[in-house]
């Protein structure tokens, strides 16, 4: 079993509040929100996380489960970056260079290559399979 990570402790949890459980994977995480009897909110498959809600006493019990690597309580998060500016002129230098966004176009270019795929598996061209040889059509 792995040993259990806090990432904020309990005291810190509101009477409910929304926690965030990782697991070594989705269905260890899923077992031990539903075995300490935590809400489940909505879940992370790829990264092994369950968004749950509940009291302290209930978010103690997850943080207990075998297979679960963090739970983490769900705080606000206060932007600290506003002191940066003034010091490096920031604002100043983007108002001066009076650039507004106008006239900009912005593009998304997906390949829509899988690297999961076996063909693409391998790094190496040698390694991949080559591809099949079409065949005429009758």
């Amino acid at each position: 079993m792995l040993p259990v990570a806090v990432a904020s402790p309990v005291a810190t949890a509101a009477p409910a509040s929304t926690v965030y459980v990782h697991g070594t994977g989705i269905t260890a995480a899923q077992q031990a929100v539903e075995a300490a009897g935590l809400r489940k909110i909505t879940s992370f498959r790829k990264i092994g996380v369950v968004a749950a809600r509940g009291d302290a006493s209930r978010i103690s019990s997850a943080r207990t489960k075998a297979g679960v690597t963090r739970v983490e309580v769900r705080q606000p998060v206060r932007f600290l970056g506003s002191t940066s500016h003034t010091a490096t002129r920031g604002l100043d230098a983007r108002n001066d260079l009076g650039l507004t966004g106008e006239g900009v176009s912005v593009a998304v270019i997906d390949s829509g290559a899988d690297p999961t795929r076996p063909s693409r598996s391998s790094t190496t061209p040698a390694a991949r399979p080559a591809a099949a040889p079409s065949t005429p059509s009758p």
